[in-house]
């Protein structure tokens, strides 16, 4: 993933495909919850300083809606052109590298190969929360959940200043 994020503008952000050591069960979006809530900024989805104290909803774990995906291949392929093209302030170059589509479709192969497992259970968009502290690292992220029987990977793209 980061040889593939430095072909592209993005020079901010730390993309990756990783595995997440959650509690086991059979309920993905409780396991993911219980994950996040081990990490303080989602025990308390409050901002308090001196001054003020106020709710911050994207920190709060009820909040968080997987979503199932249906077209793996094709969703994948939009998000990798989505996080290819992106372009911010900060962008290392106009545009992704000659040696970019090659790279990308060598990902996406190894990638449907690996979930083409008998024990791989489905692929998930996270959304209603913001998973820089525990799962993204990034100001902005976007998370895919792949499950496994036992295991479960996260595909993270993403962007920071």
């Amino acid at each position: 993933m980061k040889e593939l994020q430095k072909e592209t503008p993005n020079s901010g952000g730390e993309y990756h495909f990783s595995e997440l050591q959650i509690p086991p069960g059979t309920n993905l979006e409780r396991r993911v919850q219980q994950y996040l809530l081990q990490h303080p900024r989602y025990a308390d989805p409050y901002h308090r300083s001196p001054e003020h104290t106020f709710y911050v909803a994207d920190r709060d774990v009820s909040n968080l809606m997987l979503k199932p995906i249906e077209r793996i291949a094709q969703y994948l392929l939009k998000k990798l052109a989505y996080w290819r093209d992106h372009r911010t302030s900060l962008d290392r170059f106009e545009h992704y590298t000659e040696r970019y589509p090659e790279l990308e479709n060598v990902f996406l192969d190894r990638l449907l190969q690996f979930i083409d497992a008998p024990d791989f259970k489905g692929a998930w968009e996270v959304n209603g929360i913001d998973t820089i502290y525990a799962i993204g690292r990034d100001h902005a992220n976007d998370d895919t959940l792949f499950e496994f029987e036992t295991r479960v990977f996260v595909l993270h793209f993403g962007w920071s200043s």
